[in-house]
């Protein structure tokens, strides 16, 4: 009979100190009980300051979660809050016992001096909270990991960065005065650069329209196929890379070779048909070499996996800017990511996307460049009236609310073919900005290595022939 091994009383030990100072149970009866010395109704100055800054979960002692539930209770009634109504009020939701009795709340004010640094007990209290938060997430994914299937690696390191992610480690700021916000970004308020605020897409017309890409803020570009919607924002993405941004770039469509295929021919001015089928003549060639090095500074970041949704693309974003920094996320494009759930149709699909991609550039703090197909719509209206319109924005859903800017690509080309005067001819529509105004700006596509420019007075392209 195998003989059982004892159990190493030291660990046991060395546990509960690990727990011990995760917790601060003192500060806690502190900060309750400083609520209770300073009696007075919801506008209370030591409970509103403690309830703005921390939550029931804050608290370690179960005791003390049911008291400030209580101590909440009492304040969104609109009572006072003292010992004798608090006591009442944990009478009545059947948590006195639970707390040790009526003689456990009043020694939370038994003895206590004054505190005048309530702000340091309660960030400490709430620093600890986050300690033990991390301590949970960590096991959990442990557990996970244990427990998972390595084909499943990916997805699984994507929901640990994001788990990690949301644990906050700084303060509050749900609700914040008019004071709190001006006060540290004073310059930025009064007097904002653009730049300071935002990243440019490399556009003279286009900036001076949008005022670049502002952070936080979800950018559609949208166009029928062959428009052009996967140049521009490669163009951009360069634009971006150039000025030395950091850019995520989730191409859905187009793989990590081609998508670097066009950013040297963008930059070499070659023709993107005869390098992808390798017939480069050897000047070319030469031209190629010329930029490789600078295209391979810059940092732009490429994820062409196909099966994309919108926590998976938000992990990722949040390890780039944690690991390296970030300036810009694009997304190519919209109708191609994969959902999280079911839905009844691609309606309330492309919404609940979209309310996600608007959420992620506001955690992000980032723009974030969606690109969107558009609907056959502009195809069946005439000659004449084929410019894009927001109606046309394919399964939109709640896409043109959510969105800060709406811009589209025109290319007239495409459709009057038999026109030479609008051979290169491009048109950014913005159709919508929250902030800013709407309008035409007119570049030029080249087509020959699938870029867009500046275009400050149109010319004419030359026949493809000439």
């Amino acid at each position: 009979m195998k003989q059982k091994s004892k159990k190493d009383p030291s660990a046991d030990l060395e546990l509960a100190a690990a727990q011990a100072r995760l917790t601060s149970i003192d500060l806690e009866e502190a900060i309750l009980g400083t609520i209770l010395l300073n009696v007075g109704y919801g506008g209370d100055a030591a409970y509103s300051e403690v309830s703005g800054q921390l939550k029931v979960q804050d608290f370690a002692d179960r005791r003390h979660q049911l008291i400030f539930q209580a101590m909440i209770n009492l304040s969104e009634a609109g009572s006072a809050i003292d010992d004798y109504l608090l006591s009442e009020e944990l009478l009545r939701q059947g948590w006195l016992d639970s707390v040790d009795g009526v003689a456990y709340v009043a020694s939370l004010t038994e003895g206590l001096p004054r505190i005048d640094n309530l702000s340091s007990y309660i960030k400490v209290v709430r620093n600890k909270s986050r300690q033990r938060e991390l301590v949970a997430t960590h096991e959990s994914l442990r557990l996970s990991a244990l427990s998972g299937d390595a084909d499943e690696l990916g997805t699984m390191l994507a929901t640990a960065i994001d788990r990690l992610a949301q644990i906050r480690t700084g303060d509050t700021d749900d609700l914040l005065s008019v004071d709190a916000i001006v006060r540290p970004r004073l310059g930025e308020v009064i007097s904002p650069q653009v730049g300071a605020s935002s990243c440019n897409t490399g556009f003279l017309a286009l900036d001076r329209k949008l005022g670049g890409l502002r952070k936080g803020e979800m950018i559609i570009l949208g166009a029928r196929p062959s428009m052009g919607k996967s140049a521009l924002a490669l163009d951009i993405a360069a634009n971006v890379a150039r000025e030395k941004g950091r850019v995520a770039f989730f191409s859905l469509e187009m793989g990590k070779v081609s998508l670097v295929q066009r950013l040297l021919c963008r930059e070499a001015e070659v023709d993107l048909f005869l390098m992808i089928r390798g017939r480069l003549e050897m000047e070319e060639r030469r031209k190629v070499s010329r930029v490789l090095g600078r295209v391979m500074r810059y940092q732009i970041f490429i994820d062409d996996e196909r099966t994309m949704t919108v926590p998976k693309m938000l992990a990722e974003s949040r390890r780039l800017q944690t690991m390296q920094g970030l300036d810009l996320v694009i997304i190519d494009y919209l109708q191609i990511m994969d959902s999280v759930g079911r839905f009844e149709n691609a309606n309330r699909m492309v919404t609940a996307m979209s309310k996600g991609l608007k959420q992620m550039a506001g955690t992000l703090d980032v723009p974030v460049l969606v690109l969107s197909q558009l609907s056959r719509e502009s195809e069946k209206r005439a000659d004449k009236d084929r410019r894009p319109r927001l109606s046309d924005l394919r399964d939109s859903g709640s896409l043109e609310q959510d969105a800060d800017v709406v811009m589209f690509i025109y290319r007239p080309e495409v459709y009057f073919r038999d026109r030479p005067d609008f051979r290169g001819l491009a048109e950014i529509e913005v159709a919508k900005q929250r902030n800013g105004p709407i309008g035409t700006v007119t570049l030029s596509f080249e087509k020959t290595f699938a870029s867009f420019r500046d275009a400050a007075e149109w010319v004419v392209q030359p026949d493809e022939d000439a």
